[in-house]
């Protein structure tokens, strides 16, 4: 049993971006998961729900398998284990140990908890999840919505599928042609009056965590964690080492808009602004929503002294974001150099 156990997560692995060095390290803590939960029976029962297009009880099953995580501390990033800092460490561009190494980092103690914290949540947490399901079932996609990342699953109709989040234990079956618009590989939650016999406590959770995502088939959630990893380097001054990550996370979705953002602000602290510039101008154009991505143009613009640019960059992310506190402070600051001390002050206090 152990033997096939590993030659399929051998698979499973190799195909998200791991490499042979410490796959079987990762095998060794995800089999002892898999042989605790009784993945045979599981295994068995999910094949009889999709065969019977019983989707209650895939529900169940693959809720089972949220709760199996949760008790054993999975969702815990404040005290990781060693599974989901090993998916992470394991992606490390430079072989290094990216937890000892903020340990060791001249930032607050504070601080260095949080990154650690942010590194092994979300992503790291679905990561562990998509290896299991996908060990189970197979046909599992990944989804990117920002920064927030969950798993879909066909259900048995062309418009419906799952919302697997792992992250926020959630598990909602949406009718995804009936909600969102889709342009390639990219959809965008519709807006109230589009959707008829519209639910309202499913649209508010829509926006909360889905107001839009991207569908991939290819590395899982292996180049969310390099984005992050990127993100963590910025944060203890290695601005080599964040670029290298997030120029590997776009190596594996070219298409993923946070990691051209990141690198994007990476570039401009580097003295690239041209460069940062020309990046959000076509991170815009395939997510002309990403307030974000205005906001961090914005903020380009009034470093260059470039004003007038700037305020109308910051208004576009104010329009999609009208709570995007960091815009509002832009804009603040910038009417306060400008001598227009009212318009600052009510945008300091939006």
């Amino acid at each position: 049993m152990t033997e096939k156990i590993a030659v399929e997560l051998r698979e499973i692995l190799r195909n998200i971006e791991y490499h042979e060095g410490v796959i079987q390290e990762i095998i060794d803590e995800i089999t002892i998961l898999i042989k605790e939960m009784d993945t045979d029976l599981i295994k068995k029962e999910t094949d009889s729900a999709i065969r019977n297009k019983d989707n209650a009880r895939l529900i169940d099953l693959l809720s089972k398998i949220m709760v199996f995580l949760e008790k054993k501390g999975i969702y815990r990033p404040d005290i990781p284990g060693r599974l989901p800092k090993l998916l992470v460490n394991a992606l490390n561009q430079g072989n290094e140990n990216i937890f000892s190494i903020l340990k060791k980092a001249d930032i607050p103690d504070e601080i260095k908890k949080k990154e650690a914290e942010f590194l092994v949540s979300c992503s790291a947490i679905t990561q562990i999840g998509y290896i299991l399901i996908n060990y189970l079932v197979s046909e599992v996609k990944v989804c990117n919505a920002g920064s927030h990342v969950f798993l879909i699953m066909d259900c048995f109709s062309s418009d419906t599928v799952l919302f697997i989040d792992i992250s926020i234990e959630s598990i909602r079956e949406i009718n995804i042609k009936q909600m969102y618009n889709q342009k390639g590989d990219f959809y965008f939650l519709k807006d109230k009056a589009e959707i008829q016999e519209l639910d309202h406590e499913i649209y508010q959770l829509l926006i909360n965590y889905y107001s839009f995502f991207q569908i991939t088939t290819k590395s899982c959630l292996s180049y969310i964690i390099l984005n992050n990893l990127g993100i963590v380097y910025d944060t203890i001054g290695r601005s080599d080492m964040a670029i290298v990550h997030i120029k590997a996370a776009l190596r594996l979705n070219p298409k993923y808009i946070e990691a051209h953002n990141n690198l994007a602000v990476m570039y401009h602290k580097t003295g690239c602004s041209i460069d940062a510039i020309a990046r959000l101008q076509k991170v815009l154009v395939h997510n002309p929503e990403y307030s974000q991505g205005y906001c961090n143009l914005g903020y380009i613009y009034a470093d260059l002294n470039r004003d007038d640019e700037a305020i109308t960059q910051i208004n576009e992310a104010i329009k999609y974001d009208p709570n995007l506190a960091l815009a509002h402070n832009l804009l603040g600051n910038i009417y306060a150099e400008q001598n227009r001390s009212h318009e600052a002050v009510a945008e300091f206090q939006e």
